[in-house]
């Protein structure tokens, strides 16, 4: 059975404003962002990626431990700080994934990943990001949360979404119809999709890890790109930080 959760995020003296956020990831949808977009819109990636257009991929398991919401820097459940895990520092190139591979979520020596917290903020820049999450959602089998593009290497317009899930690649049932690119890196498979929900406007990347399932989701809601376009840059974006 398909299951949604609706997250409500707001932000205030922001360029992006966000409302109520749906978003589907596998079985599941989480997370609309409704962003406001400059009129130019679009994506000019200097990676060579192309525009992306959509609502921002969240995954959020229903009903799944406690939620730690982060306001302010604040902090429920023990979970990290938000854009203070990673630290500064020179440039670093490597890459900030977990190594590739699979996971067993029984394990009681596995931890899941949280690429809110766990991506140093240098890094975070260095792929075209402002470093502060602009929302931030963990629970005992999820994470999420949403950066907003620093206008260096794409449209200032777009919202990328970095998530993890407990659930492997293949347990997220994801609609084959819908995937754009599948190839491996170094060994490991990347996955690119179509968003099924709100396809005309987001792409979202799965990345299976011994942490874990990363998803990286691109949004941009200015319509001035195109699927090819989103699709690219969630790849692109996903391979800088393997």
């Amino acid at each position: 059975m398909k299951r949604q959760v609706t997250v409500a995020t707001l932000m205030v003296g922001s360029t992006v404003m966000l409302s109520s956020c749906v978003a589907d990831i596998g079985t599941r949808s989480a997370s609309e962002e409704t962003t406001k977009v400059d009129e130019a819109g679009g994506i000019s990636s200097t990676d060579g990626a192309g525009g992306t257009n959509g609502d921002a991929g969240d995954d959020v398991h229903d009903n799944q431990g406690e939620t730690a919401h982060t306001n302010g820097g604040e902090n429920a459940g023990g979970a990290g700080q938000p854009g203070e895990a990673g630290a500064t520092g020179s440039e670093d190139t490597s890459g900030v994934l977990p190594p590739l591979g699979e996971f067993d979520p029984a394990d009681p020596s596995f931890e899941l990943f949280d690429p809110c917290t766990e991506i140093p903020s240098n890094k975070i820049e260095g792929i075209g990001l402002k470093p502060r999450p602009l929302d931030y959602r963990r629970d005992s089998g999820s994470t999420f949360c949403n950066f907003e593009s620093s206008g260096s290497n794409f449209s200032a317009g777009v919202l990328v979404s970095m998530a993890s899930d407990s659930d492997s690649i293949d347990a997220l049932n994801l609609n084959e119809e819908l995937q754009q690119k599948s190839h491996g890196v170094e060994g490991k498979q990347i996955q690119i999709y179509r968003s099924e929900i709100f396809g005309g406007t987001q792409c979202d990347g799965y990345v299976l890890t011994e942490r874990g399932t990363v998803i990286v989701s691109v949004n941009d809601i200015g319509s001035q790109s195109t699927t090819e376009e989103r699709c690219n840059l969630t790849d692109s974006l996903i391979n800088q930080l393997s």
